[in-house]
């Protein structure tokens, strides 16, 4: 199981594209999902931390 926390400590860490960002957190999703975690509670999870990332929510 890829852990989300690091992942992003990593991208934050580099400079790295926003679509490169997506990529990453829509292999995260599926990962989970494939792991038997709920799709629409990871999404949802997914779209608040990208809404936080955008500064939308702090």
């Amino acid at each position: 199981m890829i852990d989300s926390q690091k992942i992003k400590e990593t991208l934050d860490r580099h400079d790295v594209s926003e679509s490169d960002k997506l990529s990453v957190a829509l292999a995260e999703i599926l990962n989970k999902h494939l792991s038997g975690e709920n799709l629409s509670k990871t999404v949802h999870e997914h779209d608040k931390r990208m809404a936080r990332m955008r500064g939308e929510i702090m």
